[in-house]
């Protein structure tokens, strides 16, 4: 969360392996996010997988912003239009394999959109880090078995 408030990172990564919890921390996080008054809308894409389907993020995204696309329409640039109305946005998009061209999906960024942060969950940090450009990655491991 306090990476959330930090005004000069707009990219954050979460990685760890498979089922230890990314996704239900990301739901998690959305919510707070929300509650708490941080961005003025979260919106989020869960289970994009290795094969990453990018007309079906846009359509995750924009029904979350209450945006319908029309048959044959630039989605790209009307998602990133809507995008940048919000003043403050979370754009959280989860289990991410390799690099994602979020200008091909239509979420403006770091210059083209200073109130738009990018929380990105992956398996592998590498994907993060090197791909994506994550400023701050945060690795989430299994419980002991104590603390679970």
């Amino acid at each position: 969360m306090e990476a959330l408030r930090n005004e000069d990172m707009s990219m954050i990564g979460v990685w760890g392996m498979g089922g230890v919890g990314k996704t239900t921390l990301m739901k998690q996080v959305a919510k707070q996010a929300e509650e708490n008054k941080l961005f003025h809308k979260v919106v989020m894409a869960l289970n994009i997988s290795q094969t990453p389907n990018i007309p079906e993020i846009q359509e995750k995204n924009a029904r979350m912003l209450g945006l319908k696309f029309k048959a044959e329409e630039d989605r790209a640039g009307r998602l990133r239009k809507m995008l940048k109305k919000e003043e403050k946005i979370l754009v959280i998009l989860d289990d991410i394999w390799e690099k994602l061209e979020l200008g091909e999906i239509g979420i403006p960024y770091g210059d083209d959109h200073k109130g738009c942060k990018v929380l990105l969950t992956s398996c592998e940090c590498w994907a993060l880090s090197k791909d994506m450009r994550t400023q701050k990655e945060f690795h989430l491991q299994h419980l002991s078995e104590d603390d679970a």
